[in-house]
């Protein structure tokens, strides 16, 4: 069976991810309180308030292909774990190529186990 081209798989998997909620909510434990994040279609960067400070998570780095996917992943994180997880998380992903994200999406777990 002929395999088709990476990219185009890449593409067909980042196409059913749902649609992000309008707002998303998170504790910021230095000051005690929610606070929320209005959350575009296609952010160009997220501004978090945490810990007394201002950080940016700068989503215009990554390619428009991969975009979402990663912009999908800090909204979980962002909605599960602390921002300064997220914030952590995040800047850890900036030594992950995008050659490297491609090929654990498309991998299978008997790849993944193999390597």
């Amino acid at each position: 069976m002929a395999r088709s081209n990476p990219s185009q798989e890449n593409e067909s998997l980042l196409l059913p991810l749902p649609h992000l909620p309008d707002v998303i909510e998170y504790y910021d434990d230095f000051a005690e309180v929610r606070r929320s994040l209005a959350v575009s279609a296609d952010p160009v960067s997220w501004r978090l308030e945490f810990d007394g400070r201002i950080c940016r998570l700068w989503f215009c780095d990554w390619s428009p292909r991969l975009r979402p996917l990663i912009v999908h992943w800090c909204a979980y994180l962002l909605s599960t774990k602390s921002p300064q997880t997220t914030e952590f998380y995040f800047a850890s992903l900036n030594r992950v190529t995008e050659e490297m994200i491609s090929e654990m999406i498309l991998a299978s777990p008997t790849t993944i186990r193999a390597a």
